[in-house]
């Protein structure tokens, strides 16, 4: 009983690691795709 309240508590942590990763991930998506879009404009 107890391990699998273990188990489920690992899953929830993972999943909310996970979505602080995203926010990092879209802000270097973006930051990425402003550099791109400058370079395209002024090669």
């Amino acid at each position: 009983m107890s391990g699998d309240i273990v188990a489920a508590a690992k899953l929830i942590g993972a999943g909310l690691a996970m979505i602080g990763a995203l926010g990092g991930g879209i802000g270097i998506g973006l930051s990425a795709h402003g550099a791109v879009q400058g370079m395209a404009r002024n090669p």
